[in-house]
């Protein structure tokens, strides 16, 4: 499971519903979750606090 996969999880989210809440795309979310893009850790860190999720709870 990768980080995009266990930031979901704790969100208890789907990613259509994190899409609006994170400012990206549903595609985008997708393309993280399958390593087809990598995330950078400052992209992350800013989920993470949006989401209010502590971003080593994703590792």
């Amino acid at each position: 499971m990768n980080e995009i996969e266990k930031l979901i999880l704790i969100s208890k989210k789907s990613a259509k519903e994190l899409s609006p809440i994170l400012k990206t795309t549903e595609a985008r979310i997708s393309e993280y979750k399958t390593g087809k893009r990598g995330i950078s850790v400052r992209k992350l860190r800013e989920w993470c606090n949006v989401l209010n999720i502590n971003i080593r709870d994703c590792f």
